[in-house]
């Protein structure tokens, strides 16, 4: 089980679920950016799918469990490994 995160609606507002039931999986996107000839930056947001009872899917960012209808949202929100991750929120 994991704890319920809070999903951001538009326009900033939070709705949370009442069922903690998790399956979770998560990926990494990748930007590689060649800033010189001897010089690469890679950053890399880490978003996982959640999905909550009753069946309701969203994307949450590993290192701070904001969460977003869209994984595009939540690749466009998530803070970047850049070149270390942020911390993880104390719980």
């Amino acid at each position: 089980l994991i704890g319920c995160p809070q999903l951001l609606e538009t326009g900033g507002t939070r709705r949370s679920h009442s069922d903690c039931l998790t399956n979770t999986s998560s990926n990494a996107t990748v930007a590689n950016v060649v800033t010189s000839r001897y010089e690469r930056k890679i950053n890399l947001t880490f978003c996982s799918a959640d999905i909550f009872m009753p069946f309701v899917t969203c994307y949450c960012c590993q290192n701070t469990r904001r969460c977003y209808k869209t994984r595009d949202e939540c690749r466009a929100n998530c803070p970047a490994c850049n070149p270390r991750c942020p911390p993880q929120p104390s719980t």
